[in-house]
């Protein structure tokens, strides 16, 4: 992951949801920082990212993003960041060194850490559940999510390479 400055966000868990409290954060120059979330708390995180009726779909859309977008991806651990107090956040795969990531779309080939990497197939993952369900409840949320994470990656010290990938 790239060299981060820690930034502590205070806020606690409450009924049976996962909102973030003090703990390991990463983020340089943010008003939000984004918080790795404990082990004791995974389970919580994903329903709160991409919402009751998408979570199950959520994180293996997030691998798929993962598996199209970078060639030296084979599956592996993520880890889970939050980001504020309301359920945003993102995944981040344990890979060593830099992660290229090639989005024939939009032509886009790069290298970034694998945090930024996980913030970009986060947002691909958030994008493409927006259109794959009818529900307009469900379609609110994951929007939010998306624009909560979008603004955070515009602070992020790796935006220019996360804004190259998802334009």
């Amino acid at each position: 992951m790239s060299a981060t400055t820690h930034q502590p966000i205070n806020a606690s868990t409450q009924s049976g949801s996962f909102t973030p409290n003090p703990g390991e954060t990463h983020q340089e120059a943010s008003a939000a920082a984004a918080r790795l979330v404990p082990e004791g708390e995974r389970d919580k995180f994903l329903p709160q990212l991409f919402g009751a009726r998408m979570f199950f779909h959520g994180e293996p859309t997030v691998y798929s993003w993962m598996s199209k977008l970078c060639k030296a991806y084979t599956g592996g651990y993520w880890e889970f960041y939050a980001i504020g107090d309301q359920g945003a956040g993102f995944m981040v795969p344990r890979m060593d060194g830099p992660v290229t990531l090639f989005v024939d779309t939009n032509g886009y080939e790069g290298q970034m850490s694998a945090e930024a990497a996980g913030i970009v197939v986060t947002l691909f993952a958030l994008n493409h559940l927006m259109f794959s369900t009818p529900s307009k409840g469900a379609v609110d949320l994951l929007c939010d999510r998306y624009e909560e994470l979008r603004e955070y990656a515009m602070e992020h010290a790796e935006q220019r390479e996360i804004f190259r990938a998802i334009d």
